[in-house]
């Protein structure tokens, strides 16, 4: 016969167990989140485990984890990591030191994410940048694909024509500029996200020309993804994040703040000219945004079924002047850019 076990023995050992799960449920927590204030920290040793980097300490007050041999330098106290000895990025918040381990700030980790390598991601995740440096803009449509055409004008003609004047200003103020076409040539529907990806852009804008049945219908139009949910490859990012529900919500927070305000300050110096316009920022699920892997906006510059928005299009000066503030725009936001902990 078996002997039944009391039920004093759970009133009196329950407490331990439960104490004992809290220390290992607490140590646990400890080795991926911690939290000062309201500012959530990942320790460099918890992300070199959950992607398999090669992760030295050094007594010096440094860690260094490894991608593809080449040493990525954090310092106690510092914004700065270097990569090979060379400034990469600047943090949204110093290195902490803390229970002598380094950890990030998560919002500071975002733009490190598509360094690191995980065999779960397929895909390079979303680029949150800080700095902002590399710019590509797309002029809209090109080859075959005319886009909209009235009253004399084409769209991929005149979204060319602005493209380029808006990567000269660019390149005046020191960013690195590309173009997704550079004459009247055709893309495939992925080829402006390999090209975004391959230059490693930290924005991608997409210059339009609009058109609507109504020819009263005018002003300048900007387009943005609500939010990373209606992303292609949001599964991917989840899986490619170590604590997901957190920083897909910092990552998530960050993406639509740069696009939003993005827009907003390229809208406040667009309508500073006379007759400009504005009919807002509207969401909506066009591919490029969907599958981009860095902050993408559409610019709808204004109609041209709009006779007297047509006929400003045709004057040199006013495309000028169009190319002119949508570069004070995206060079004010630029500037002001920085990222927001969750």
């Amino acid at each position: 016969m078996k002997q039944q076990i009391q039920p004093k023995f759970f009133f009196i050992w329950a407490p331990v167990f439960v104490f004992l799960f809290s220390i290992l449920a607490k140590s646990d927590a400890s080795e991926t989140l911690s939290k000062q204030g309201k500012v959530h920290y990942i320790s460099l040793h918890a992300l070199s485990k959950f992607y398999s980097l090669k992760h030295v300490p050094l007594s010096s007050g440094k860690e260094i984890l490894y991608l593809k041999e080449k040493p990525l330098t954090f310092s106690s106290g510092s914004n700065l990591v270097t990569l090979d000895s060379k400034t990469l990025f600047s943090l949204n918040r110093a290195v902490l030191p803390k229970d002598h381990r380094l950890s990030l700030s998560v919002a500071s980790t975002l733009p490190l994410l598509p360094l690191f390598k995980n065999s779960l991601i397929q895909n390079p995740i979303i680029r949150i940048p800080n700095p902002i440096k590399t710019i590509l803009i797309d002029p809209g449509h090109g080859g075959k694909d005319m886009g909209a055409f009235k009253n004399g004008l084409v769209e991929k003609k005149l979204n060319l024509k602005i493209a380029k004047l808006v990567f000269k200003n660019l390149s005046q103020f020191g960013f690195r500029v590309k173009m997704t076409r550079y004459k009247d040539s055709a893309l495939q529907k992925n080829e402006r996200v390999l090209m975004a990806d391959q230059i490693e852009a930290d924005l991608l804008i997409s210059i339009h020309a609009n058109y609507s049945k109504h020819a009263k219908a005018k002003g300048l139009e900007f387009f943005i993804l609500k939010d990373l949910s209606s992303h292609s490859e949001i599964k991917t990012m989840k899986t490619a994040l170590p604590d997901s529900p957190l920083f897909y919500e910092c990552l998530n927070k960050n993406y639509q703040r740069i696009t939003r305000n993005l827009c907003l300050s390229m809208e406040k110096h667009l309508t500073r000219l006379d007759g400009v316009k504005t009919r807002g920022i509207k969401n909506a699920g066009f591919y490029l945004l969907k599958n981009s892997h860095c902050p993408t906006v559409f610019v709808e510059m204004g109609f041209i079924s709009n006779p007297d928005e047509a006929a400003q299009f045709k004057n040199t000066d006013h495309l000028e002047a169009l190319a002119n503030a949508l570069t004070q725009g995206i060079v004010e936001y630029c500037h002001n850019h920085h990222i927001q902990e969750v």
